[in-house]
Order: structure tokens, then C-alpha cells, then sequence
């Protein structure tokens, strides 16, 4: 059963519910406040703990637009629940993959097609893997992860580079498999301070 919110966090709610199904991506804090005359941020963390706590949403406190709702909104096309999917776009080198500059928008996905939470989205450059399947200018959905078994699809960061390709190894050497012969496969030394793996691609989206 769902726990009585106050007047403040049912109207906060019904904001960001109606903001997510207008523009496709939920509020900022600076938003939120702007729209109740909240002038600091606090204020406005205090009531979205709050909605957190009664179970209404989730925040991830590492995306500047990281509000989910839990019992997200009903639209007129879709009777099922809405969650919405960070797309990452370019990578500042030392920087997280998560912060909010790597951040350039969201995509608001059917729940029944994402297993769990931990997925964010990128939009694929290129014709490195069209012999899997994946074309330019698809998005690829990757689940969170730092570890891969031989032959998963992988989303890899190398410095400020992101690119997806199949993960293979040899020896002490990690292998970037690409799924087009015009393209050479990348060596790299496992424990190289210049390699990371962000996610496990597990899904695809693309519009025709």
C-alpha cells in the first residue's frame, strides 16, 4: 500500500509526472524549485527524500535529471510503465561516465523491456559492428557493469573514447573485437589505467 504523501509532495509528484510526459526527460532540482518558489535546492531534496522514502521514486543522485518514477505515468499510447534510460554522449577523460555533463538526454523506455535499473543508452557512430546487427545511429542499451565474459558486446571506454565492440581476451591483453572486416581489432593491456568497461549491451533500439 502506498504511503499518504503531504499537499507539497503530491503536487511535486503530479509536477514531475507532468513534466516527464511533456518533454520525455524528468526536471532538475532547479526546475522543480522554480516551479513552487523553492528557492534552494535542499528544500527541494528534502520533499524528493521524502517521495523516495514513501516509495513514489528513485534519484540517482549522479544524473542531474535522475528522477524515476515507480509508479510512473499512464500515456495515451502505452498502458505500461514508463522508465526513462540516460543516453551518454561524449566522455570526459577522468571524468565518471554517469556525471552529469556526459549526460545528453533520456530515453523513456517500456519497463517490461529493461531487466533492471543499472541500463543507460548510447547512440551508435559508425559501421564498426554492422555485422552484428548494429547500425549507426541505433541506441545501444547497456547494463552497468566492469566485467565481460568472452564474445558479450561491450561498451567500452578507452580515455575520452566510447565505442562499443566484442570483448574477447589473450593472455594479459584484452581484445576489441569489431564486427566488420573493414575495421582491425584493438589490442589493449588488461590492467592498462586507459581501459574500462562501462556495460553489457543487452538491448537495441532504432528508428526507421
Amino acid at each position: 500500500m502506498k504511503k499518504i504523501l503531504t499537499k507539497r509532495q503530491q503536487e511535486i509528484l503530479d509536477f514531475i509526472e507532468s513534466f516527464l510526459q511533456q518533454h520525455g526527460y524528468p526536471p532538475t532540482l532547479r526546475e522543480i524549485g522554480n516551479a513552487f518558489g523553492i528557492s534552494s535546492t535542499n528544500g527541494v531534496r528534502v520533499n524528493l527524500a521524502a517521495l523516495e522514502k514513501k516509495k513514489y521514486i528513485i534519484r540517482r543522485p549522479w544524473l542531474s535529471r535522475g528522477i524515476e518514477l515507480i509508479y510512473a505515468p499512464k500515456t495515451q499510447t502505452n498502458e505500461g510503465e514508463v522508465g526513462y534510460v540516460p543516453i551518454i554522449g561524449k566522455v570526459a577523460a577522468g571524468e565518471p561516465i554517469f556525471a552529469a555533463e556526459n549526460i545528453e538526454g533520456m530515453l523513456a523506455i517500456d519497463d517490461s523491456f529493461l531487466p533492471t535499473k543499472k541500463v543507460f543508452a548510447l547512440k551508435v557512430k559508425g559501421d564498426s559492428m554492422v555485422g552484428s546487427g548494429i547500425m549507426e545511429g541505433d541506441y545501444v542499451l547497456a547494463r552497468r557493469q566492469h566485467n565481460a565474459e568472452i564474445g558479450d558486446i561491450v561498451v567500452f571506454i578507452i580515455g575520452d573514447e566510447i565505442t562499443v565492440k566484442k570483448y574477447d581476451t589473450k593472455g594479459d591483453k584484452v581484445l576489441l573485437i569489431p564486427a566488420n572486416e573493414a575495421y582491425e581489432t584493438r589490442i589493449i593491456k588488461k590492467n592498462s589505467s586507459d581501459l574500462q568497461i562501462a556495460g553489457k549491451v543487452i538491448g537495441l533500439l532504432r528508428k526507421y
